[in-house]
């Protein structure tokens, strides 16, 4: 809402985008002249996304919706945001991704076949491997993960990273993934793509489904799924009609602008002024600020009895831990501590998952747990994405839960002892 143009002159801008960050900031600049197509329109709770603004929809009352309505229809990338803004009132039409558009990169001679991972779950990735561990076929992991956002770099950066991204996918002999920016530029690329999502209830993947070959993680572990990476089937056509529609669509739009020479007054339909505007933007942004003070409320209150019942546990969890770590002292059986050893757990993880049976050497391990995101840490490492150095400064950050692993049966049945079974009942189950 802040842009100027240089001389004041009026600016093309196609707006694809996922709408949900700081709101008060809508409606654009006067100077620019929009094509609202592939537009994405969720709040942060549907989206999980808690960093985000706590407004959901009410950027689409008032003016803000008027701004939609002046430059109606709307195109937007999912059937999701359709239903959200007919509810307002707003003309809107599924239009697809832009992503659906991006040329084909160029073919090349290559002097290996290879396949493209892409942030897939750890067990897919770990099954991919095992299934083509003789087949001669290379394994790229990919990560469209970026550590921090980095608004500063330049637009040729930008162009060439996606560019030699493309050209990876567009040369690979299949892609695996579970990124909707991921899939649908592979489509573009007519590279054959299977999705494998964790959850199939995300707002943004639909009608996607329907023009993807893809399968839930659970049943990709379990082998129910239909595709081949050795001899991948081709895409399927569905999606080629919104390719072409939302192509001519750009294209027709710039063509057009591109031969207008009226001014930015000439052009601008919307007709709220200056002073409207920052006085529906201050309302806002103040509303956000209620919601936000409301919200951090509620989650302080939330956390602190949390807390007290976490305390409760560890402090029980502790004394037991004491016990059993007296009892494992006076042992004399054959056991390996990586407490706070974190480049020997880190081997020593990296080579279970390698298949070396270390864990068949020692009676008692004691080390942390690699799950959640010192899992994906770790994988990072396992894949060949990050180096050790890199990992090793990552797990400096997290609060690492401690684990102790008994192998021997003999020394289990010595530490651990039974004293009472009781059925749970859940809904009357």
């Amino acid at each position: 809402n802040t842009f100027k143009s240089e001389d004041n002159e009026p600016v093309a801008v196609i707006m694809n985008a996922w709408y949900m960050w700081e709101k008060w900031h809508w409606p654009p600049s006067k100077c620019i002249i929009p094509h609202m197509v592939s537009i994405h329109y969720a709040d942060h709770d549907l989206a999980n996304q808690w960093e985000g603004s706590p407004l959901q929809y009410e950027a689409l009352e008032g003016l803000g919706g008027d701004y939609f309505r002046t430059y109606q229809p709307v195109g937007c990338r999912d059937y999701f945001t359709v239903e959200q803004l007919q509810k307002k009132g707003i003309e809107a039409y599924f239009s697809g991704c832009v992503t659906l558009t991006l040329p084909q990169m160029p073919k090349k001679q290559l002097e290996k076949e290879y396949i493209c991972v892409v942030d897939c779950d750890a067990r897919v990735s770990q099954k991919i491997q095992e299934d083509l561990q003789d087949s001669g076929i290379e394994i790229k992991y990919v990560t469209h993960k970026r550590k921090e956002r980095d608004p500063d770099r330049s637009w040729e950066e930008r162009k060439k990273e996606v560019e030699e991204l493309l050209t990876l996918y567009r040369n690979a002999k299949c892609v695996i993934a579970n990124r909707l920016h991921c899939v649908l530029p592979c489509l573009a690329q007519e590279t054959p793509v299977l999705l494998v999502k964790v959850k199939t209830d995300d707002i943004r993947f639909s009608p996607y489904y329907d023009f993807l070959h893809w399968t839930t993680v659970k049943d990709f572990l379990k082998g129910n799924y239909d595709f081949n990476f050795l001899n991948p089937p081709e895409n399927k056509p569905d999606y080629k009609e919104v390719r072409e529609k939302l192509i001519k669509s750009c294209t027709d739009f710039v063509n057009r602008m591109g031969k207008i020479t009226d001014s930015i007054e000439e052009l601008n339909k919307f007709t709220y002024t200056d002073a409207e505007i920052h006085e529906w933007q201050f309302k806002l942004m103040d509303l956000t600020l209620h919601k936000w003070l409301y919200m951090m409320r509620e989650r302080d209150e939330e956390r602190k009895e949390t807390q007290i019942q976490n305390k409760n546990k560890q402090n029980s969890l502790k004394k037991e831990l004491k016990d059993i770590k007296k009892q494992l002292k006076e042992m004399t059986e054959q056991k390996i501590s990586l407490e706070k050893e974190n480049e020997k757990w880190l081997d020593f993880v990296c080579a279970c998952r390698k298949g070396q049976p270390l864990n068949k050497e020692y009676d008692i391990i004691i080390g942390n747990v690699a799950d959640d995101d010192v899992f994906k840490t770790v994988d990072m490492y396992f894949r060949g994405l990050w180096d050790k150095e890199k990992v090793l400064g990552e797990l400096r950050y997290y609060k690492m839960n401690n684990q102790i692993c008994i192998v021997n049966q003999e020394t289990l049945d010595r530490v651990i002892t039974f004293k009472r079974a009781y059925e749970v009942e859940n809904n009357g189950r």
